[in-house]
């Protein structure tokens, strides 16, 4: 093989059967692994695949994980672990950039019971990703073509387009293409759904910042509000706080007087308690003195009675006791009498025991001859049965094993009966469940198609969803915008009305200021000073910007008056009116000449251009005294700076210039064209107010509009929203239902193996069944002439036999009668034994008994003496104990008297105490209502502290003396309070944090912004690559195809020597999700189905695939178990010749039982069980050199 990378060995050690270190070598192109069933030769494939990373128990055979470690056997324990180690020879065949200029590899996966993986590349830990990585590079893994299970080679034809899919694109390499792409896809979504969540925050915001926007302003106009109130507050809760201190100085003083008036009380009832005390002492000891003298009493009492009752239960003692001693002496006598009888009769029971003694010697002598003579036959006869009884177990076995092997030969035939009638029926099932494969497939592809229409009508449901959202957050913005515009309209409007007062208001103060003036011309018989001058047409704005503050002044002759009249005003409440004077200083005539050098020719004094009546030339002169009329703005500042003294220049526009710089813009005219204007402007305001409240109710309208939008939008999502759950849940069953026929179709699949190995390990069993029968046969006929001889033998030994037992029978009676005899004559003598020693024990027993008899009337007549003298003892107790009862009575009356004074007095004493222990609870009651009060003030300092804490986060202790010198709150400062609270109030919610928010508001959105602009350009690119990969993916896969359906259209004709197979794409328009189908037509056969084909014809197509693939892409090494099985020999060799072929470029690793597949390969493991449950290596190298037959060597590995 001129491969890149090879599999030079493997080592397993604890891996299922392999429970001992096993090293299998892998030297040349093709190895074949053989064995019978059950000996692990497949275990050695599945090493092999789960040190490459398999992670699935069920393809490894196993339930669960922890079933590759060595379970143990009957002489074997468990294993810890499990291990597996492949080492490669790596000739530049690895793209994995750490590994590629290694000559040696080793891969080494560990497994614990525990459930811990490690994985070692060159004994060095890594992990499961690096291990898949460094060999699927080089066309090596756990799940693809490189590794075909046992029963999966007819599976590949059977299985769905989507898993023939999948062994093109393994072939093509674009697993990786694969996994890029899902990967790419999985973030793109998340960055979709990241860029929908925060297009939807920024949606949010954009509302948000124009509330803050106006919850900032409404803000500063409550904090103005709070800090009034603040002040308000604190000065009423401080002078609360006040009174609350001295009513509680005021409490604590009366406690103190109570406490003291209590202790004085106390000490009393201290005093008194003494007292009681003392008495509570004496009348303890009296009491004590009066129960001991009780117990005394009760003592003498009773032992009073107890000495009453000891002399009469003596006297009875004393008469039973002589009635006893009587009947003692009657049975005494009888006693010695019955001895003596029993004496005389023992002496005759031993006489006759010494006469049969005499005759058992005698007897004893005979039954000894008569048992020798018995034992020479007895001994002649063991010896002759000891040869019967050897025959009889030898023909014994001979017999049993006749019929062990007749039923064994029963058995075999009624088992080849059995499998004649079984094999035909698990063909017809493994047909019935073919069929029913094919039905659920087509099934399941419907369901394919079902669930990608509920999926597209799904995703039509989420664009009209996702419309619908939109309208929403449309009309949400709108009417956003609309109650932006309604309180900017009602502001304006509030304006307006504002406007509307101030100006009517000022017209008011207009007209009353100039009823007031008439009226006062008229008592002074004056007049205003704008009634008595006149100005030259065009010149009036300048004349009213130079005297617009004296036009409505009263005319008066001096100061004098002015300030007599100015006080009377004030005095009267007549308002504000002016007075000017007609004589105040004389006013010189001067000529703008004297105030600058050269003079402009239209430059005249303002004066010149006023007339007036008499009586106000003085006062304009006065007025107009520095007033220059000049034609425009740019001459009056050329003059300014050449003037010598303080001048006004004025335009006819009314523009007024100082020669101290100012330039001053005529003010509005107050008077009758002020009146007019200000009327226009109330019209205007008023026109304007009600085009903003008809706007406002427009506004209205809309904004009613868009939540009845918002409300239908909403009905609509709700319903949208529910057919899109009901579509999801259409998604999920049908998903659910895939699942269910997918896992029906793997069940189908597994039971279509299992017919397939039952049905081959039942024809390997009759096979071997047949030879065993013929064995059998041959081994019973020499059995049965074993029997016949030996059954001969046991018949002359049975008449010898029957002699010996005649003798033994005479002597047998002979010495029967003998020993009969002596048994008798021993009965009599041991019964005369018996009786003698019965005897004996009767006449210790009355010996026994007369002794007893004796002490007991001897201790009865100690005893009467005892009880008669103790009798005359307790009388004259009685006697002491009675003067004793008398004398202690006496004292008891006498303590008694004492005790009953000491109660009186202690009596007296607890009522005075009671007295004044009422007096106490009065004054702890008064204390208790003052305790009350003290903390219900208190508390409310408390409370009025917490609340100023509470409220304006400030100690009430540290400001109260900020407040104090200020006067105590009366009505107004509540009225305000309460005027303050009604607007904050109907201010509604104030958000006081929003100029603060908003500033973060305002950084949060530019920083959202600014995502969502990166999340877009990610998109974009995650778009771009995945175009990228899709169209490299779809050039490899398409290459890969078109050479595996070349090579299988080639090689299929070759293995069924004639008919044609391809391969054909399900949907050529989407290549990228296509699945794949095999095209076969066998020669002379017309398939409609794949499933219809042989389980042969199966193999051979697969195999075709599978070299197809190989020829596109060759995988270092292949392990095919059993893929010949299902093949006649004639496929087996052209399946071995096409094997050859690939050997230049892979290496074969084939598990068979085939002959012919022995043959053609290159080196011969054997895969023995001879310790039950453990599996050995037995390795045969196969020699072929040419022109010579072939040689094998053997050696145990």
């Amino acid at each position: 093989m001129e491969g890149k990378m090879k599999l030079r060995r493997v080592e397993i050690q604890g891996f299922k059967s392999f429970a001992d270190r096993t090293v299998i070598k892998f030297d040349g192109d093709v190895v074949a692994i053989v064995g019978p069933n059950g000996c692990g030769k497949s275990n050695i494939a599945d090493a092999i695949r789960w040190a490459m990373g398999e992670q699935s128990s069920k393809r490894l055979r196993m339930q669960e994980m922890e079933d590759v470690i060595f379970s143990g056997s009957d002489t074997r324990g468990p294993m810890s672990m499990a291990e597996v180690s492949l080492y490669f020879e790596n000739h530049g065949g690895i793209d994995y950039p750490a590994y590629r200029d290694l000559e040696e590899i080793v891969i080494t996966r560990r497994y614990y019971h525990s459930g811990e993986n490690e994985y070692f590349i060159n004994d060095v830990p890594c992990r499961l990703k690096d291990v898949v990585e460094l060999l699927s590079g080089s066309g090596v893994s756990s799940k693809i073509y490189s590794v075909i299970e046992q029963g999966r080679i007819g599976w590949i034809v059977s299985s769905r387009p989507e898993d023939k899919r999948q062994i093109i694109e393994d072939a093509a390499g674009v697993s990786v293409y694969k996994s890029r792409i899902a990967s790419i896809e999985r973030k793109n979504e998340k960055t979709v759904q990241n860029l929908l969540r925060i297009s939807d925050i920024i949606k949010e915001m954009e509302v948000n910042l124009s509330q803050l926007r106006r919850q900032a302003h409404k803000a500063a106009r409550f904090k103005e509000y709070q800090d009034t109130l603040m002040d308000l507050e604190l000065h009423r809760a401080s002078f609360q706080y006040l009174n609350l201190i001295r009513e509680k100085a005021k409490i604590e003083k009366e406690m103190e007087s109570i406490k003291m008036e209590k202790d004085s009380i106390s000490v009393k009832i201290s005093i008194e308690e003494g007292e009681m005390e003392k008495l509570k002492l004496e009348l303890v000891g009296m009491e004590e003195k009066f129960r001991d003298l009780q117990r005394q009493y009760y003592e003498a009492q009773n032992e009073f009675s107890m000495n009453e009752s000891f002399i009469e239960r003596g006297v009875n003692d004393v008469k039973n006791l002589k009635k006893k001693y009587g009947e003692n002496l009657v049975e005494r006598e009888k006693l010695k009498v019955k001895r003596e009888s029993l004496r005389g009769e023992i002496q005759n029971k031993f006489e006759k025991g010494a006469s049969l003694t005499d005759l058992l010697a005698k007897e004893g002598e005979v039954l000894k001859k008569v048992e020798k003579e018995l034992e020479a036959i007895k001994s002649k006869q063991a010896e002759i049965q000891k040869i019967y009884d050897g025959n009889g177990e030898r023909l014994l076995s001979l017999l049993t094993r006749i019929a062990t092997f007749q039923a064994k030969r029963e058995e075999a035939e009624k088992i080849f009966e059995e499998m004649n009638i079984r094999i035909p029926k698990m063909k017809e099932e493994e047909d019935v469940v073919h069929r029913k494969f094919v039905l659920l497939d087509d099934e399941l592809r419907k369901k394919w198609v079902e669930k990608k229409e509920i999926h597209s009508q799904y995703e039509l449901i989420m664009q009209e969803r996702s419309k619908i959202l939109n309208d929403i957050e449309n009309h949400k913005r709108e009417i956003a915008t609309l109650d932006e515009e309604l309180s900017a309209v009602e502001e304006k409007v509030m304006s307006a009305k504002t406007m509307i007062h101030n100006f009517e208001e000022e017209l008011k103060k207009i007209a009353s200021r100039q009823e007031v003036s008439r009226n006062l011309c008229g008592e002074l018989s004056s007049h205003l000073l704008s009634e008595k001058i006149e100005c030259d047409a065009g010149f009036e704005r300048a004349v009213w910007a130079i005297l617009k503050e004296y036009l409505d002044c009263v005319v008066v002759g001096d100061m004098d008056i002015a300030l007599g009249w100015h006080i009377s005003c004030q005095k009267r409440g007549l308002g504000e009116t002016g007075f000017i004077a007609r004589r105040v200083r004389k006013i010189e005539d001067k000529n703008i000449s004297a105030f600058i050098d050269t003079v402009p020719q239209n430059v005249e004094p303002l004066r010149n251009k006023v007339r007036s009546t008499w009586d106000v030339t003085e006062i304009l002169d006065r007025l107009l005294e520095d007033v220059f009329m000049v034609p425009n703005m740019e001459m009056a500042v050329a003059l300014c700076s050449k003037v010598r003294r303080d001048v006004t220049f004025v335009t006819p526009e009314g523009l007024i210039v100082t020669s101290n710089g100012a330039i001053l813009i005529p003010g509005i005219d107050v008077r009758e064209e002020e009146e007019a204007r200000l009327k226009s402007q109330i019209m205007a305001h008023r026109r304007k107010y009600e085009e903003l409240v008809s706007f406002k109710e427009s506004l209205t309208l809309k904004h009613e509009e868009a939540k009845k939008k918002i409300q239908t939008g909403m009905k609509n999502l709700d319903e949208i929203t529910s057919l899109m759950h009901e579509r999801e849940k259409d998604i999920l069953r049908k998903e659910k239902e895939i699942e269910t026929s997918l896992s029906e179709l793997e069940n189908l699949r597994n039971i279509l193996h299992e017919i397939s190995n039952k049905i081959e390990e039942l024809s390997d069993k009759r096979a071997e069944m047949t030879n065993d029968v013929k064995g059998m046969d041959e081994e019973l006929v020499a059995l049965q002439d074993e029997v016949s001889v030996l059954e001969k033998e046991q018949e002359e030994i049975l008449s010898k036999m029957e002699e010996l037992r005649s003798e033994i029978e005479k002597k047998m009676i002979l010495k029967g009668s003998s020993a009969s005899t002596l048994d008798n004559l021993k009965k009599q003598y041991e019964q005369c034994e018996l009786d003698i020693r019965r005897l004996e024990s009767e006449l210790d027993e009355f010996d026994e008994r007369y002794t007893t008899m004796e002490r007991e009337i001897e201790d009865s007549l100690i005893r009467q003496g005892k009880i008669l003298a103790e009798i005359y003892k307790s009388g004259e107790l009685l006697d002491q104990l009675r003067d004793t009862v008398k004398s202690v009575s006496n004292d008891m009356d006498e303590v008694r008297t004492k005790i009953n004074d000491g109660r009186f007095k202690l009596s007296e004493k607890e009522s005075i105490v009671r007295t004044m222990k009422k007096e106490m609870e009065e004054k702890d009651e008064r204390i208790f209502a003052l305790k009350s009060d003290f903390l219900r003030v208190e508390s409310d300092i408390e409370r009025i502290s917490e609340n100023v804490n509470l409220r304006w986060r400030r100690k009430l202790e540290d400001v109260v003396y900020d407040y104090h010198t200020r006067k105590p709150p009366d009505k107004d400062i509540d009225e305000k309070i309460e005027e303050i609270t009604r607007i904050c109030d109907r201010m509604g919610p104030v958000n006081l944090l929003a100029i603060e928010d908003y500033k973060k508001a305002e950084e949060k959105y530019q920083f959202y912004v600014k995502e969502k602009a990166d999340l877009e350009e990610s998109i974009e690119k995650f778009k771009q690559a995945i175009s990228k990969l899709n169209r490299e993916y779809k050039r490899k896969f398409l290459e890969a195809f078109e050479a595996v359906n070349n090579n299988f259209k080639r090689l299929f004709p070759i293995l069924f020597c004639g008919g044609h197979g391809y391969l054909e794409l399900l949907d050529p328009q989407n290549v990228l999700e296509s699945g794949v189908e095999i095209k076969a037509q066998p020669p002379g056969k017309k398939v409609g189905n794949l499933e219809m084909m042989s389980g042969g014809e199966k193999a051979l197509t697969a195999i075709a695939l599978i070299f197809s693939v190989f020829g596109y892409r060759p995988s270092p090494f292949c392990i095919l178990d059993e893929v010949d099985s299902p093949l006649d020999e004639a496929n087996v060799s052209r399946f071995n010749e096409l094997l050859r072929t690939m050997t230049n470029t892979s290496q074969f690793i084939l598990m068979t039982h085939s002959k012919l597949t022995m043959q053609n390969a290159d080196i011969l493991y054997g895969v023995t069980m001879e310790e039950p449950g453990i599996s050995r290596i037995i390795s045969t190298k196969i020699q072929k050199p040419l022109n010579a037959p072939d040689r094998i060597t053997t050696a145990a590995a």
